[in-house]
């Protein structure tokens, strides 16, 4: 892993992910997975970088790889959730943010995220709870609040 420390590497590739440069990422990652396999938060990262760069198996099965080095890890069944809906899986996305939520129940996000599920499979009433209960947890959510109104907008 060169001079740096292991969380400054994570703080690098979580930088290079926001910024819009996911193959630098993958590349990085690459090289700290080759030391570390079984890391679950490389893992995790690995998958949302190669979701990002569009390589959807990939994506899945570092996610599924991470999911089973920490079980239960609601950013990475998040993640996992993710990737399944742009795959046009709604039915695993729906599993892994209802995970996500069980294992941490005040993580806005996620129930953004199911609102989007449910909207898709056309059943409004559940994806109006699951935006206003992401908008109870975050108040200044501003894309729960936008699904909240077009949901409401379509009942």
């Amino acid at each position: 892993m060169s001079n740096a420390t292991y969380a400054e590497w994570l703080t690098k590739i979580r930088q290079l992910l926001q910024s819009g440069q996911a193959q630098l990422a993958v590349q990085v990652l690459d090289q700290l997975l080759g030391q570390l396999p079984n890391d679950a938060q490389l893992n995790f990262l690995m998958g949302m970088a190669q979701h990002q760069v569009g390589q959807t198996e990939t994506a899945e099965a570092h996610l599924k790889h991470a999911a089973t080095l920490a079980p239960g890890h609601p950013e990475v069944l998040n993640g996992l959730g993710t990737v399944y809906q742009s795959a046009g899986n709604l039915d695993g996305a729906l599993e892994a943010f209802n995970l996500a939520v069980q294992a941490k129940p005040d993580y806005a996000s996620v129930y953004n995220n199911l609102g989007v599920i449910y909207k898709k499979k056309r059943q409004y009433q559940r994806a109006e709870k699951s935006y206003r209960q992401a908008v109870s947890l975050a108040p200044r959510f501003g894309d729960a609040w936008n699904n909240l109104g077009f949901v409401l907008q379509d009942q």
